[in-house]
This record gives C-alpha cells, sequence and structure tokens, in this order.
C-alpha cells in the first residue's frame, strides 16, 4: 500500500512540475508627473514666493541695520550672501531650485519603487518642512523690520 501511494506522489509531483508555472505579476504603478500634480504645483509655488519674500525681508533688514545671522547649514556664514541684493536673490532662488529638485527626484523615486507612498510623502514632506522653517524666519524678518 505505500508503495501504490509514493508511485502515485511522485507520478502527481511529475505533472504538477510540468506543469508551466504563470508569471510574476509586474507591480502596478501609477505614474504622476511631479510637476503636473496640483499639490506639488502649489508647494513649488510656495516654496519659491517664500524664498523670494525671505530675499527681500533680509535686504530690507539689512538696510534699516540689523545684521545677518543666519549660517548655511550650520557650516558658513551668509553674510557676504546677504551683502548684496542680487546674490540674496540668487541664493534664494537657487536653494529653492535645489529643494524642488530633491523634491522631484523623491518622486520619480516613488514612481518607480513599489514604496510609492513612501517616496511620495517625503517629496512633498521635504518642501513642507522647509516652508515651515523659512516661514518662520519671514516673520521673524518682518518683526525685525516693522
Amino acid at each position: 500500500m505505500k508503495f501504490i501511494a509514493t508511485i502515485f506522489l511522485m507520478l502527481f509531483s511529475i505533472s504538477v512540475m510540468a506543469q508551466e508555472l504563470p508569471n510574476a505579476p509586474t507591480p502596478v504603478t501609477h505614474s504622476q508627473n511631479y510637476f503636473k500634480n496640483h499639490t506639488n504645483q502649489v508647494l513649488i509655488g510656495s516654496e519659491f514666493s517664500i524664498r523670494t519674500l525671505d530675499a527681500w525681508s533680509t535686504r530690507t533688514g539689512i538696510k534699516t541695520g540689523y545684521e545677518e545671522g543666519g549660517t548655511f547649514f550650520g557650516l558658513a556664514s551668509l553674510k557676504p550672501v546677504a551683502a548684496h541684493t542680487s546674490t540674496q536673490y540668487a541664493y534664494s532662488l537657487g536653494m529653492a531650485s535645489v529643494y524642488t529638485g530633491v523634491s522631484a527626484y523623491l518622486w520619480h523615486r516613488g514612481n518607480t519603487s513599489r514604496h510609492s507612498v513612501l517616496y511620495h510623502t517625503a517629496s512633498r514632506l521635504l518642501i513642507g518642512s522647509d516652508l515651515w522653517y523659512d516661514g518662520k524666519a519671514d516673520v521673524n524678518n518682518l518683526r525685525i523690520i516693522y
């Protein structure tokens, strides 16, 4: 009886192994263009607006006697940047471009990864946290000016 069961099991295994296995399902990705998403457009517009307001308020504060005390990520003083209007605006718009570029990169990674929600959330949090930080600095600058 055991012999018959073993032969039956072997024949069944061979017939199962001979069948073709289906292909693995491809992950469904909802590829969204970063710059066509309405929420991202609002965040990018806000980022550039806040950075421009920061440049203007810093320049106005310096003209009224306020001394710039900020640093570039804690590494270098921003006094040389704040000394001229053109460098102040170039720095602010350049930083907004860098944050937008990194955020777009994270969004693209989310389109090509199975962790899309994580990457898309990180992309928006990057811009949102910078908006909060620069908005706070703008309020402080405006409080000093007026």
